[in-house]
């Protein structure tokens, strides 16, 4: 193997190639060649990772047999900490080695499958999606919209006795000229599909804010000791500032969660049946709504509120929830459906299914910032399914 082919393949191994490299790979895959060295080049990374690993064999019915190894595994290391943090950091290379595995069969096994077909590709691109992108609209108090996109640096507004400024990174910071003048006024920053922001509080509290996503709060939230509370809609992450005299309140579809000071993320949005709020640091109360149970969450687990059903908690891959924080698609055994309803909020696209939803499920982890193509081929390789790009439409067979 030349050293072109071992450095694309160490860079994706890595996640961090380019667009123009990863377009390389994937055309090595499709035409088969260096099968068996990258085979021999996975092996020696297994055998690195896990001593046992020796006994997996390269062949397509063994890759079930190590996926469903690997998930077993997972769930044995689902609690952080201590001596299991490190046995989860050593099985999420693991995945991260086997992940490429299966991308590496499931493309050479796809476009032989399809061969017979006279189909040259597992996924139809006519028009191709760029990436979302950092962008939000900003509601004032009196109605006024700003477009972030489009404005200059600097500052942005005054009221209620807060500058708002647009930062040289494109985050919004609101910063304190004084006593507020009106408690009441409150603003709304707000993403589009395909759009992102970060966000930074009066009170120094950190948000990130998803596509689809709202949050409604008071400018001068946190003044003078009063109450900090929020309205979101869709998904955020939060770096809250801890102050003993001011409670942190964040109020979401079908539930109400009550901070002092932690980090923790927050998914709510209306198409989902659930509610989930999982903790990184600290301590939060997660209330159902206007019921009086609650429950008290510790770092690395997750509470999931349902309409008519009470909170149930368990442990979870904090990295896997906040990883869109990180600007990546990582997956863990989850359906298409919920997959692409992640990746239709993200580009922007409308997805449609001509055979019904598949039962497939997706392990893998892949950059937001490729074009939608790249992402559909590699969600191809893993979960087996046909996509078909028109416009902003994908279909799914």
């Amino acid at each position: 193997m030349n050293r072109r082919v071992v450095a694309l393949f160490t860079k994706y191994y890595y996640d961090c190639c380019s667009q123009d490299e990863l377009d390389e790979v994937f055309d090595i895959l499709r035409k088969g060649e260096y099968a068996e060295e990258w085979s021999s080049m996975l092996r020696q990374e297994a055998q690195l990772l896990e001593h046992d690993t020796s006994e997996v064999e390269m062949s397509q019915k063994e890759v079930h047999m190590l996926k469903s190894r690997i998930l077993r595994s997972l769930k044995r290391v689902s609690v952080i900490g201590g001596e299991q943090g490190n046995n989860v950091w050593r099985w999420r290379r693991i995945v991260r080695a086997a992940s490429i595995l299966f991308f590496a069969m499931g493309v050479g096994y796809f476009y032989s499958h399809m061969a017979g077909r006279n189909n040259p590709s597992a996924t139809a691109v006519k028009q191709d999606m760029s990436p979302g992108k950092k962008a939000a609209t900003l509601t004032l108090g009196n109605g006024q919209k700003i477009l972030l996109n489009d404005a200059s640096k600097g500052e942005l507004a005054r009221e209620s006795g807060v500058e708002i400024i647009k930062a040289e990174d494109g985050q919004i910071i609101y910063k304190s000229t004084g006593k507020a003048q009106d408690a009441n006024t409150t603003n709304t920053l707000s993403t589009q599909r395909g759009e992102t922001c970060q966000l930074t509080l009066p009170d120094g509290t950190k948000v990130w804010l998803n596509a689809a996503s709202s949050l409604t709060y008071a400018p001068a939230m946190g003044v003078n000791h009063t109450l900090r509370k929020v309205k979101l809609d869709g998904e955020a992450y939060f770096e809250v500032v801890k102050k003993s005299k001011s409670r942190f309140v964040v109020e979401s579809k079908l539930q109400e969660v009550t901070v002092l000071g932690t980090h923790f993320n927050i998914s709510s949005y209306n198409d989902e049946e659930t509610v989930r709020t999982t903790l990184l640091e600290g301590k939060v109360e997660v209330k159902r709504g206007e019921l009086t149970n609650s429950v008290i969450l510790k770092p690395n687990q997750l509470a999931i509120v349902k309409d008519s059903e009470g909170i149930k908690v368990q442990y979870t891959d904090v990295e896997t929830i906040i990883a869109w924080k990180n600007n990546e698609f990582r997956f863990e055994e989850q359906t298409i459906e919920d997959v692409m309803k992640t990746i239709s909020r993200w580009y922007d696209v409308e997805v449609i299914y001509l055979n019904g939803k598949p039962a497939e499920k997706i392990i893998g982890t892949i950059s937001r910032s490729h074009n939608l193509s790249t992402v559909l081929q590699f969600l191809s390789s893993l979960g087996g399914v046909d996509f078909k790009v028109e416009g902003r439409k994908v279909y799914i067979s």
